[in-house]
């Protein structure tokens, strides 16, 4: 963690943002579970105007879950936090995995397509292509992010570097907001640079 720090927490100095460890996010209702999930960051990124510890994942920007290692039900786990932090911040969301060795996998909502929001899973392998992409990331976030510019606050609903948009949910959500599958899966035997980035496609509170 304390390498994850020091790559990354410079650039947050000049910035609207601030590092925060162990925030609780919750409120999505999965379909046949009857109830909602939680869940916990280890390691979140989150505009400052939501410092106090009850409001921080409101302006959750970018999260980290570090793991031991990774395995099919690390990117399960990603996919569930990427939901859960998204629909709770105020802002477009990046969800990373990492074990601190081989790299990791990266969650964001790219857009929309026939009614469908579609959510990204891309793969980075090795530690320097993880840090080249959150550097990236944050430092084309707005120096402003989530203060006040007038009568208005700074919420974008879109953001660059990876171009992403806010999830949303529908209006018309009779209570379900989307339907994982949350199942344990193999661990990987170090192939993690076999693997593709792919398109995830979720409906979040479609009319049932």
């Amino acid at each position: 963690m304390q390498v994850l720090l020091a790559n990354l927490q410079p650039l947050l100095s000049n910035r609207s943002l601030e590092w925060h460890q162990q925030v609780v996010a919750q409120g999505l209702l999965v379909r046949g579970l009857g109830k909602q999930l939680v869940a916990r960051s280890d390691e979140l990124i989150c505009a400052r105007r939501f410092h106090h510890r009850g409001s921080r994942h409101l302006g959750a920007v970018i999260g980290v879950e570090l793991k031991k290692r990774l395995s099919m039900a690390s990117r399960r786990q990603g996919e569930a936090e990427f939901y859960i932090f998204s629909l709770a911040s105020f802002f477009p969301f990046l969800q990373v995995v990492t074990d601190m060795q081989r790299g990791g996998f990266v969650y964001w909502k790219r857009g929309d397509q026939d009614g469908r929001q579609l959510v990204y899973e891309k793969v980075l392998v090795g530690m320097d292509a993880l840090y080249q992409f959150l550097r990236n990331a944050i430092n084309k976030l707005p120096d402003n992010l989530g203060e006040d510019d007038g009568p208005k606050v700074v919420l974008p609903d879109e953001l660059n570097d990876p171009p992403r948009c806010k999830l949303v949910e529908s209006p018309k959500c009779t209570g379900h907001a989307s339907e994982l599958s949350l199942l344990e899966g193999p661990f990987f035997d170090g192939t993690i640079d076999d693997l593709d980035d792919f398109d995830l496609s979720c409906t979040l509170g479609r009319d049932q």
